[in-house]
């Protein structure tokens, strides 16, 4: 596994963990595709999708791009929302998260932003 696999699937690992503190919440794999599973956020209660979570690789056009993958966060509203991974000069890789968040508090942000829709 590459390096810029490796962190976006821990990163969709950690989602997962996230995710599976709420016992309102389900998620589960509903697709696979380039070797990530895309999933799916389920309100218990409902039973409604509440977000996917869709995983991929991101070609670099601009040579100025660090950008190299990205976490899609779909609530099914007009306002995506990426969870972007970059790599610096020194292959460091980094996660940029919406609204200077920490993963923690951007994904109950989405879950609480999906529910009441």
């Amino acid at each position: 596994m590459d390096d810029i696999r490796f962190k976006l699937q821990s990163t969709i690992d950690e989602i997962v963990k996230i995710i599976n503190q709420d016992s309102m919440l389900s998620v589960f794999a509903w697709k696979k595709e380039d070797g990530f599973d895309y999933l799916r956020v389920t309100d218990l209660k409902s039973g409604f999708i509440i977000f996917e979570i869709i995983p991929g690789r991101e070609i670099q056009f601009d040579n100025n791009s660090t950008r190299v993958g990205s976490i899609e966060i779909d609530s099914g509203s007009k306002k995506l929302r990426h969870i972007v991974i970059h790599k610096q000069g020194n292959d460091e890789l980094t996660i940029e998260i919406p609204d200077g968040l920490d993963l923690q508090s951007f994904i109950q942000k989405e879950v609480l932003m999906a529910s009441s829709q």
